[in-house]
């Protein structure tokens, strides 16, 4: 056989399959042929959500457009409006966000990249470019190969990226037309094919992209990580599909109640409709600050970290209010235990919102055409479904992961434990410098030094797949006690991904130079 032959990767347990003979028994050859089916069809199901997900994003985007149209000759200036800013809003963020992760890359393929965000493609081509990484990945990992997350010039990894992306066009766009669309229905009564389809659209497009965001995270990493965070998904396809319609129920119904809530609210006054949802958010932000977790667990620092800080926390709470996404009642986002009270608010703020219709006084162009019991109907019915929902999901995953819904640890607890927890691997524990100083040095800093100083001279001689430059580039100054080990750290590789992690400048000297200063004088390169 050919030295460069890539031998196929057997599922797992396939290799339990073939008895001491080296031969199969039917039954398990049966085992092993069911294992492989059931690979084929997760990757198959993963394929067609994606290339779902980018076309549910493009024509949500192009419905709005098309409203935008409508709103302008029907004399609905302030509906067009509302909808063009959000539209607006969207596309100038995905277009700061692509010039911030592709800043390192030639102007050519940055002006590529900005032309991908004013054409509407972002989510479709992020998406892409996601699955074919996952499938390179799944290449190299076969011929024992590490692979980076990261592409080459470009900031964050495509999955963060990704992420990033879903969660500026629900906040800033599927979200606000949602609402937008919904009050001009209940503000005029006329009930039309496009407006339907255009406010159907932003509410499947909120609730799948919700449901795939937390599906893609689940699924990525290990199962049964030291957490036991991820892996919460059951493994039969009947199980692991029900599971991922309650997700879709619960988040489709969440945000009906939300958006008929806000307009209910907003009839009455947007001075009404901003005191319930800023109180709300003031209350989130109170509680964190309060738990000494308000800190976002991004390693940024100054202003900078502030204001990162202020726009994760909200950004992450509106998704957690509207769509309910499982993947942020991690610790470092809101938590399990108030992932779940946010359902709980949501139910009471959407039966309370009914109250306050008796209460609407019509403007002079406005018709009331809100009748209270079919509100009320509806209301009942999707709180139900809610609940209900979640309650099935609960049901359904696998049981060591439902105490994850109801956690009240913070973010630096869940952090420090990932250093402190004795079953975590040496890879595991790395991954602590990947998080902000704030929420761990303090408390176990000594500890960490501790231990890179007897493991870094194994690590360096035995050069684990692991411990890879991006990994290096990871460890701050201070952790390494021995200027020779932190001179074989530093090489011109490490150097520049870290100047590629930490764009920022620090008194006017930029971060590899800042790195360079961190060694001994004599140890520096000359620049």
């Amino acid at each position: 056989m050919d030295s460069t032959t890539v031998l196929p990767v057997l599922p797992s347990g396939a290799v339990d399959a073939v008895d001491s003979e080296g031969l199969a028994s039917p039954v398990q050859q049966r085992s092993s042929r069911l294992e492989m089916l059931r690979v084929k069809v997760t990757h198959a199901f993963s394929t067609v959500e994606l290339y779902l997900t980018a076309i549910l994003s493009i024509s949500d985007m192009l419905t709005d457009i098309i409203m935008v149209f409508r709103y302008t000759t029907e004399g609905k200036a302030n509906y067009a409006l509302a909808t063009l800013i959000c539209l607006g809003t969207n596309l100038s963020l995905q277009s700061m966000a692509a010039l911030k992760q592709n800043r390192k890359l030639p102007w050519f393929k940055q002006l590529r990249e900005q032309a991908v965000v004013w054409c509407l493609l972002k989510p479709a081509v992020d998406l892409y470019r996601y699955e074919e990484h996952r499938k390179e990945k799944e290449k190299e990992e076969a011929i024992g190969k590490n692979v980076r997350a990261t592409s080459e010039g470009k900031i964050l990894g495509m999955q963060t990226e990704m992420s990033a992306t879903r969660i500026i066009e629900l906040v800033t766009e599927s979200i606000p037309a949602t609402v937008i669309q919904t009050g001009a229905i209940f503000a005029t009564g006329n009930i039309e094919l496009t407006p339907l389809l255009s406010l159907a659209s932003s509410i499947l497009t909120s609730s799948f992209i919700s449901v795939h965001m937390a599906y893609d995270w689940d699924s990525s990493h290990e199962v049964g990580d030291t957490h036991k965070f991820y892996g919460y998904l059951p493994e039969g396809l009947r199980r692991r599909g029900t599971a991922l319609c309650c997700m879709f129920m619960m988040s489709t119904f969440n945000l009906i109640v939300r958006t008929v809530m806000c307009v209910n609210f907003a009839r009455k006054g947007v001075s009404t409709l901003f005191a319930v949802l800023g109180g709300e958010m003031a209350l989130y932000f109170v509680y964190k600050l309060a738990r000494r977790d308000l800190y976002y667990w991004f390693p940024v620092h100054g202003f900078w970290g502030a204001f990162q800080t202020f726009l994760g926390r909200l950004l992450i709470k509106i998704m957690v209010d509207w769509t309910s996404c499982q993947q942020f009642r991690h610790p470092k986002e809101v938590g399990g235990a108030y992932y779940s009270v946010t359902i709980l608010v949501t139910v009471a703020l959407g039966l309370y919102s009914v109250t306050t219709i008796d209460d609407v006084d019509p403007g002079a162009d406005d018709e009331d055409t809100v009748d209270k019991d079919t509100v009320l109907a509806l209301m009942i019915i999707c709180c139900g479904g809610m609940l209900g929902s979640y309650a099935l999901f609960l049901a359904t995953i696998k049981r060591d992961y439902v105490r994850t819904y109801f956690d009240t640890s913070t973010g630096n607890t869940y952090i420090q434990a990932i250093f402190l927890l004795g079953l975590a691997k040496d890879k595991e524990k790395m991954t602590i410098f990947e998080s902000n100083e704030v929420k761990w040095r303090a408390a176990i800093g000594e500890d960490v030094k501790a231990w890179m100083t007897s493991n870094l001279p194994k690590w360096l001689e035995e050069q684990p797949l692991w411990f890879d430059n991006a990994t290096k580039a990871t460890i701050p100054a201070w952790a390494v006690e021995d200027p020779a080990m932190l001179k074989k750290i530093r090489t011109q590789n490490v150097l520049q991904l870290m100047s590629l992690r930490h764009s920022k400048v620090t008194n006017g000297v930029s971060f590899r130079r800042a790195a360079q200063r961190s060694l001994p004088r004599s140890m520096r390169r000359a620049d």
